[in-house]
């Protein structure tokens, strides 16, 4: 690749892809090999960047993008284009560590960490439904779409999976759901301390965004998330309890379940208690830092 441009946008289009997967297509064409199309929809400098409506086959709808070659701003432009509030906001589940550090750990091409990671924890599907499930959900995904082209990504994990990542942040214990904001490359979180609702979790964000959030400090890097399938893998040679296949947490559950099923009357008292050993490395006081 000789073009210079070509090159330096390499590594943002690449980011360009990741973010708008599942919302918009994010190709590339060589117009050395592809000439009679790259002809046809008018590229006469490179690289070109345009923008094709789906369901339209019309060269007359492509529309050319002149904005700044960064992955947020052709990202923001893009779901501009394609239907701006009513695109989907892609929303991720925390279950692995490659989705945190894929949202979490954005770099640019220079090598600075990008923006802020807002996760919130929300309630195991035992202890709610999915229809709730549902509705947080979508709460997430409204707030996330107000929130597009400023440095924020929001993922969702669910209570007790990552139960390590919630006492790393002091995020356990205080009831689902919990919103945790995470400065990745500052090494400051921040805790929502009011109800979850949109509303909250909007003046939250816009806190953290005019730079009002109150921020603590953390020592100790989530460098071992692992998905349910790994935890199982784990417990060939351990003693496993709890949704979440961790056989080190301590979940103190109490369910009075009254049930009243043809003519049958269960009532069940279960009482786990399982012994945790954890330093929490972080600092859960109020500073002033800012982002």
């Amino acid at each position: 690749m000789k073009c210079g441009h070509c090159k330096n946008l390499a590594p943002e289009w690449a980011t360009l892809a990741t973010d708008l997967k599942g919302e918009v297509k994010v190709a590339k064409v060589d117009s050395t090999v592809h000439t009679k199309i790259t002809q046809k929809i008018g590229v006469s400098g490179y690289p070109t960047i345009k923008f094709f409506p789906a369901g339209k086959k019309s060269f007359d709808s492509v529309v050319n993008y002149e904005g700044a070659r960064s992955s947020g701003a052709m990202a923001e432009w893009a779901r501009e284009q394609n239907g701006g509030s009513k695109a989907v906001y892609n929303l991720q589940q925390l279950n692995s560590q490659a989705i945190y550090d894929a949202n979490c750990k954005k770099k640019s091409k220079i090598g600075a960490y990008l923006g802020v990671c807002i996760i919130t924890f929300l309630p195991h599907i035992l202890d709610s439904s999915e229809e709730q499930r549902e509705k947080y959900l979508e709460t997430l995904r409204e707030v996330g779409k107000s929130f597009r082209g400023k440095p924020f990504t929001f993922i969702w994990a669910q209570g007790g999976d990552q139960y390590d990542f919630e006492v790393l942040f002091g995020a356990e214990g205080s009831g689902y759901p919990s919103v945790i904001a995470i400065h990745h490359g500052k090494k400051l979180f921040s805790k929502m301390r009011k109800a979850f609702d949109e509303d909250h979790l909007k003046d939250f964000v816009e806190d953290i965004l005019a730079g009002k959030g109150k921020f603590a400090s953390y020592t100790k890097d989530p460098n071992n998330l692992k998905t349910i399938e790994e935890k199982k893998e784990g417990c060939n040679e351990h003693l496993c309890t709890g949704p979440s296949g961790l056989d080190d947490h301590d979940h103190d559950h109490d369910h009075d379940h009254d049930h009243d099923h043809h003519h049958h009357d269960h009532d069940h008292d279960h009482d786990h208690d399982h012994d945790h050993d954890h330093h929490n490395c972080n600092h859960d006081h109020d500073h002033d830092d800012e982002l």
